[in-house]
């Protein structure tokens, strides 16, 4: 496993809490930004550091604000707040999994978010053969 981003970077793009490790989300993002980099090689597609860097940062701060939701809405008059994403939605979850499926061009974290997206089928046959 490759880690290509950092803390730094992801505290960058997302606000989160000073004292939150971060490793577990850089570790996530990097295994699903491996995967990415593997599909894109076998399919002769050529994805540059730089580009997989940033992947993986928007993709750990996306990990990160499903474990501590972002604020979309506050008010201190009435204490209220609002909270950013839908659960079910994948990466279209949070704004910051929406940057890094638009930074993937090669299309593999669209079909992880399109509905139905990482699944196989596998068929097998029950059958007898009819002689």
């Amino acid at each position: 496993m490759t880690i290509r981003t950092n803390e730094n970077l992801v505290r960058e793009v997302i606000d989160t809490d000073p004292n939150m490790d971060m490793s577990v989300f850089l570790q996530a993002a990097s295994a699903l930004v491996d995967r990415l980099e593997e599909v894109a090689t076998g399919n002769s597609q050529t994805v540059t550091a730089v580009l997989l860097k940033n992947i993986e940062t928007y993709l750990a701060a996306h990990l990160y604000a499903i474990r501590d939701q972002q604020p979309t809405q506050s008010s201190t008059q009435k204490a209220e707040m609002s909270f950013q994403g839908k659960w079910g939605f994948g990466l279209n979850h949070t704004s910051w999994g929406q940057v890094a499926v638009t930074l993937d061009w090669t299309g593999f974290l669209a079909d992880l978010t399109s509905e139905g997206g990482n699944q196989q089928t596998i068929l097998t046959w029950a059958g007898t053969t009819r002689t």
